[in-house]
């Protein structure tokens, strides 16, 4: 099965959620569990076998979020890595609210 995925109704998506994090934690979030299980983005459709999962880090992703913001806004990102790391914080803040 594939599905058309419109990436302005994602942006959409994406600003209410931040903004409703915004709402129940304030601006700042303490991401105190640094590293985390991550399933590499290569293997995470392939069904033939269990993925061999990987460490993750919120630090490092953090960091990674530092880099795509000092670029030049002209600078192409590498798509794949950038999400992969903007993916490890929406995760590490799932975490925080179902813990909550």
């Amino acid at each position: 099965m594939t599905s058309d995925l419109s990436i302005p109704a994602l942006q959409t998506a994406l600003v209410r959620l931040l903004q409703a994090v915004e709402q129940k934690y304030g601006p700042v979030l303490l991401l105190s569990e640094d590293y985390y299980w991550n399933v590499p983005v290569g293997e995470a459709a392939s069904l033939e076998a269990p993925p061999e999962l990987d460490l993750g880090s919120a630090s490092d992703d953090l960091e990674a979020l530092s880099e795509v913001l000092s670029r030049p806004s002209a600078e192409l990102p590498v798509l794949w890595h950038d999400l992969e790391h903007l993916a490890g914080l929406l995760r590490s803040i799932a975490r925080i609210d179902a813990a909550g």
